[in-house]
């Protein structure tokens, strides 16, 4: 065991699981034993109530201030048993500029980079994942199976350890998907999995008799839903690397589940219209309030809503393809 580790949190303004592919990707890039790292996503009433001054911050593209008083409250924490602290810092001042660039508008974060003693910190990890109850669904990791109940198991049963590929159940979006799956008749139905993660969405909808597609742009993900699919005993009909784009046939979909970031939604407005049965139901999440009406805005020209949900400043859309649309 190492003697030391570094501990790099980020604080973003917003956009959560974009800056986590970014820590995914900084991870296979600097690491050549990814089991060595981790990436947890940590909810509080202030993200900065770490034993750090503000002085041990640094900002890019925002200011301390400004995200004292966000309604962000995300942060997310990775872990190196080695010092890549100017890489890091460097890559992530490129990241922020890039993606303001594309979003055409100011993303930026907070990060603080501390040094530690190791005291198994794998293992002080494992030990804050806890089993959780969502929908129809039991949602564990494998280490926690011996501590589950009778009435645990009275729940549809899926094992997952949170690993680099975003999705276990515990964030909001993730869980407001699974509760809107689980409302779902998906029997014999074609389900495509947008932007899969860990596959979390894809065993769900698996699990209740789904034909399930899946597909993600980062291979980590696909490689991270395969190794899921096989120790929840479910398997996908495709799944590839890429987006909806990708898919080169006129195949269509009862529903569609996208839990990805709302600028990219948007992006795929024409391929979902174009990919989903008359009648048929999109689920998108993974979108900040703060983008709700924007998101709207665009999905409300082919679909109607007929649920929204907000829970931890996220927010899940249930929508349904009108059926007058003729794309």
């Amino acid at each position: 065991m190492h003697e030391k580790y570094f501990q790099y949190t980020i604080y973003p303004s917003q956009d959560v699981e974009i800056f986590a592919d970014f820590l995914s990707c900084f991870i296979a890039t600097y690491s050549q034993d990814s089991s060595l790292c981790s990436i947890e996503y940590i909810q509080n009433d202030s993200v900065f109530d770490e034993k750090l001054d503000s002085t041990q911050w640094h900002t890019l593209h925002t200011t301390y201030n400004t995200l004292l008083h966000s309604p962000q409250q995300t942060k997310l924490i990775a872990r190196f048993p080695f010092d890549v602290r100017e890489e890091f810092a460097k890559n992530l001042a490129e990241f922020c500029e890039i993606l303001s660039h594309r979003v055409e508008s100011s993303v930026g974060c907070a990060y603080a980079i501390t040094q530690k003693d190791n005291q198994d910190w794998i293992q002080a990890y494992k030990d804050s994942i806890k089993p959780i109850v969502c929908g129809k669904f039991f949602i564990t990791p494998s280490w926690d199976l011996s501590r589950t109940s009778s009435q645990d198991w009275q729940h549809i049963p899926i094992i997952i350890d949170p690993a680099l590929a975003f999705g276990s159940g515990h964030h909001a979006s993730t869980a407001m998907c699974i509760e809107m799956l689980s409302t779902l008749n998906l029997q014999g139905k074609k389900l495509l999995d947008v932007g899969c993660g860990s596959g979390i969405l894809s065993i769900v909808a698996a699990k209740l008799g789904a034909e399930v597609y899946a597909c993600d742009t980062d291979p980590l993900s696909i490689a991270e839903s395969q190794k899921n699919f096989a120790n929840n005993d479910v398997s996908a009909c495709k799944i590839w690397e890429g987006s909806i784009g990708s898919l080169k046939t006129d195949l269509t979909f009862d529903v569609i589940v996208a839990n990805i970031l709302a600028f990219t939604l948007k992006i795929l407005y024409k391929d979902f219209i174009h990919n989903l049965s008359s009648g048929g139901i999109l689920i998108l999440s993974g979108i900040l309030e703060t983008h709700k009406d924007d998101v709207l805005e665009t999905f409300l020209q082919g679909f109607r809503l007929i649920e929204s949900c907000v829970r931890d400043e996220w927010v899940a859309l249930k929508l349904q393809k009108c059926t007058h649309d003729k794309s």
